[in-house]
């Protein structure tokens, strides 16, 4: 039936990904699904970006992703494929 399940999650708050993370979880070993587990970091536009250091957003992106990948293995079970993805 469904191959893949994206998920948005909103990692500093726990009340918004709780449930729905653990429904996707559900659904995807039912159907043997993978799991893409999403999160957005701010873009920066060109007024505010002269306030931040030239690699700022590069640095920025590296932490959540690295945060992401932190999350995924608190939170999602190893039997599960999982891919993560950080949006701009």
């Amino acid at each position: 039936m469904y191959n893949d399940i994206l998920i948005p999650v909103d990692m500093s708050d726990e009340h918004a990904w709780k449930k729905p993370l653990s429904q996707a979880i559900d659904l995807a070993k039912m159907l043997g699904a993978r799991l893409h587990v999403m999160t957005v970091v701010p873009a920066f536009n060109s007024m505010v970006e002269t306030f931040f250091p030239a690699d700022f957003e590069q640095k920025a992106r590296a932490k959540v992703n690295q945060e992401l990948h932190t999350f995924v293995q608190t939170h999602v079970p190893s039997d599960i494929q999982v891919q993560t993805i950080v949006a701009v």
